[in-house]
C-alpha cells in the first residue's frame, strides 16, 4: 500500500472553475449594478442642488424652447455678477462659463420633461425628478465600472460588493450621486477612462478598442471641464514609456490620439463660438477669478486636503484609510495600474492645490478631488485579499471588525447628510449675526457637514450645547424659522425633520447675545 499523496487539481479543473467565474461574472455585475440603481432611485433627492450646474440647464432650456444656444439677457443679468455663472462675449450674448458637454448632457432629461409635462420653464416643480433620472443612470454606470475595476484586483465577489457599496455610499460621493451637479460626470468619465486605458495596456488583442473607448471618455472629461487637459502630459509620458518598451504599436496609439485631438478641436471651437477666442475660457470675466492659480494656496490646500475636518480626503472618503495598508501590495502586484493612478492623482492634486478657490465652496467636502479618490482607494481590495489570507485568527478578527466599524460609521454620517437638505449647514451659518467670531460659528467651522448633520439628527444635547444654546434671541428666531421648514431630502419620503429643540433657554441666549456685543465692541 503506497503513501497517499495530496490530490492536486488538474489544470483542466482549474480552468473549468475559472471559466465558470468568467461566464457568470456578467450576471453578477448586472445584479450589483441593478442593486445600486434601485438604491439610488429609492433615495433620490427631493430638492434641486443649487449652484453651478443650473447655468447649463438654463442654456439647455433656452435651446429646447427657442432653438438659440445663448442665454436670455434678462436671466443672465440677475444671476450674479458678470462672469460668475454666465460669460458675456463681445457680441453681447451670454453663455455658461462651464464645459459645453454639460449643457448637452442635460438636453435629454429636459427634453423628456418637456415631452411628458407639455412645457418647459425655469421653475418647474417636476424638474427634480427628471434630473434625478439622469443621476440614477450615471450612478448605475459608475457602479458597473467600479465592479469591472474591482474584478482586476480580486476574485472575491463579497469583497467586490463591499468595495462598490462602500465607495458609493460610505463616502461623500453619495452626496454627488444625488446632487444634480457636475461632479457625478467627472468621476464617471475619469473612472471609465482609467478602466479602458489600463485594459488596453494589458490586453494587446483588444488594445485598439479599449484605447478608442479610453480616448472617448477622456475627451468627454475635457469637454465637461477643460482643466482636466492638464492630465495629457502625464498620460503621454505613460504611453511613451510603453512605446519605448516595445509594448505598444504606433497604430494602437493612433486609436487613442485621434479622438483626443478631436476633443481638443471641439473645445477650441466651443470656446470660439461662445467666448470669442479658441483660447479663452469662461473663467476670465468674474473679478474673483482673475487669478485662478496662486502658489500661496498650495501649502494651505495640501494641509486642508489631508487634515482639515471640512476638507480632509480621509474623513470624506473613509475607504482611503484601509486602502493605505493595501498600497504596498497593490504596487507590487499591479505596478502599471498603480503608476497610472499615481500619475493622474498627483497631477490633479497639485493642480487643485494651486487653485485660489481650492475649497470649491460652496460645496460639501473636497469636491475637486472626488474623481481621483475612487482610483486611490483601489488598494482596499488588496487589503481585503490580504485579510482573507491572514493566518492569525485573532488579528484577522480585530482588523475585520475595525474595518467594518469604520465603514459602518462613515455610512451613518453619509446617510445623515443625505437626509438633510443639501446646503443645510450653510443655512445654519446664515442664521448667525456674526458668522466668524461667535461660538456657534466656531462649531460650524470646526466640523464637517456629516458631523453637524449627525448632531442635529442623533445627538440633540450636543447640538444644543455647541450651537443652539449659543444663539442670541434674534439668531434663535432665524433658526426657528429654518427648522420649521425642514423636510427630509428624499423625493419618496419627504418627512418633517424635528431635530433638536427650537429655542435655547433664555439665560443661554442672553449669554450668547452678551458675547456677540462684546466681540462687536472689540472689532470697533
Amino acid at each position: 500500500m503506497g503513501i497517499q499523496r495530496p490530490r492536486i487539481a488538474a489544470p483542466r479543473e482549474v480552468n473549468r472553475r475559472s471559466g465558470h467565474f468568467v461566464r457568470s461574472f456578467p450576471f453578477f455585475a448586472i445584479a450589483l449594478t441593478s442593486a445600486v440603481l434601485l438604491l439610488t432611485f429609492l433615495t433620490m433627492p427631493g430638492e434641486e442642488y443649487p449652484g453651478d450646474a443650473q447655468a447649463p440647464r438654463v442654456q439647455a432650456i433656452a435651446f429646447l424652447n427657442t432653438g438659440q444656444w445663448s442665454v436670455p439677457r434678462e436671466i443672465a443679468e440677475i444671476s450674479g455678477e458678470r462672469g460668475h455663472f454666465f460669460f458675456q462675449n463681445t457680441d453681447g450674448r451670454w453663455y455658461p462659463k462651464y464645459g459645453a458637454l454639460n449643457t448637452a448632457l442635460y438636453l435629454a432629461p429636459l427634453w423628456l420633461e418637456k415631452t411628458v409635462i407639455g412645457h418647459l420653464d425655469l421653475r418647474s416643480p417636476d424638474r427634480v425628478f427628471f434630473l434625478n433620472l439622469l443621476n440614477v443612470i450615471f450612478s448605475g454606470a459608475t457602479a458597473l465600472y467600479l465592479t469591472l475595476l474591482a474584478r482586476r484586483q480580486t476574485a472575491s465577489r463579497f469583497l467586490i460588493v463591499v468595495f462598490v457599496f462602500a465607495a458609493l455610499f460610505s463616502t461623500f460621493w453619495w452626496n454627488y450621486l444625488r446632487g444634480q451637479t457636475f461632479e457625478i460626470f467627472h468621476a464617471f468619465f475619469l473612472l471609465a477612462f482609467f478602466h479602458h486605458f489600463v485594459t488596453a495596456l494589458d490586453q494587446p488583442a483588444k488594445t485598439r478598442l479599449h484605447f478608442l473607448l479610453a480616448a472617448i471618455f477622456l475627451g468627454a472629461l475635457f469637454l465637461s471641464k477643460s482643466v482636466y487637459v492638464i492630465l495629457l502630459p502625464a498620460i503621454g509620458a505613460i504611453l511613451l514609456w510603453q512605446y519605448r518598451s516595445k509594448k505598444l504599436a504606433p497604430r494602437a496609439l493612433a486609436w487613442f490620439s485621434a479622438p483626443i485631438a478631436l476633443s481638443l478641436c471641439l473645445i477650441a471651437f466651443a470656446n470660439w463660438a461662445r467666448f470669442g477666442s479658441p483660447f479663452t475660457t469662461g473663467y476670465t470675466q468674474a473679478a474673483m477669478e482673475r487669478q485662478l492659480f496662486t502658489l500661496r494656496s498650495f501649502g494651505p490646500a495640501l494641509y486642508g486636503f489631508l487634515f482639515q475636518s471640512r476638507y480632509s480626503v480621509f474623513i470624506h472618503f473613509t475607504l482611503l484609510v484601509p486602502a493605505l495598508f493595501g498600497w504596498p501590495r497593490f504596487f507590487r502586484k499591479h505596478r502599471r495600474d498603480a503608476i497610472v493612478v499615481l500619475a493622474i492623482s498627483v497631477t490633479l492634486l497639485v493642480t487643485n492645490s494651486l487653485f485660489t478657490n481650492w475649497r470649491g465652496e460652496a460645496c460639501y467636502g473636497p469636491r475637486y478631488l472626488l474623481p481621483i479618490l475612487p482610483l486611490l482607494s483601489l488598494p482596499f481590495l488588496e487589503f481585503g485579499n490580504w485579510l482573507s489570507e491572514l493566518r492569525r485568527p485573532k488579528t484577522k478578527a480585530v482588523l475585520i471588525c475595525a474595518t467594518a466599524l469604520l465603514l459602518g460609521y462613515a455610512t451613518v454620517l453619509q446617510a445623515c447628510v443625505s437626509i438633510m437638505p443639501f446646503f443645510f449647514c450653510y443655512d445654519l451659518k446664515s442664521c448667525l449675526v456674526d458668522p466668524r467670531h461667535s461660538a456657534a460659528a466656531t462649531y460650524l467651522r470646526a466640523h464637517n457637514f456629516g458631523s453637524i448633520d449627525r448632531d442635529f439628527l442623533l445627538h440633540r444635547e450636543r447640538f444644543d450645547h455647541e450651537f443652539t444654546n449659543q444663539l442670541s434671541e434674534n439668531e434663535a428666531a432665524r433658526f426657528n424659522d429654518l427648522r420649521s421648514k425642514l423636510r427630509s431630502n428624499f423625493r419618496w419620503f419627504p418627512r418633517r425633520l424635528k431635530g433638536v429643540s427650537v429655542l435655547p433657554p433664555a439665560p443661554a441666549r442672553n449669554r450668547a447675545h452678551n458675547r456677540l456685543e462684546g466681540a462687536a465692541q472689540l472689532n470697533d
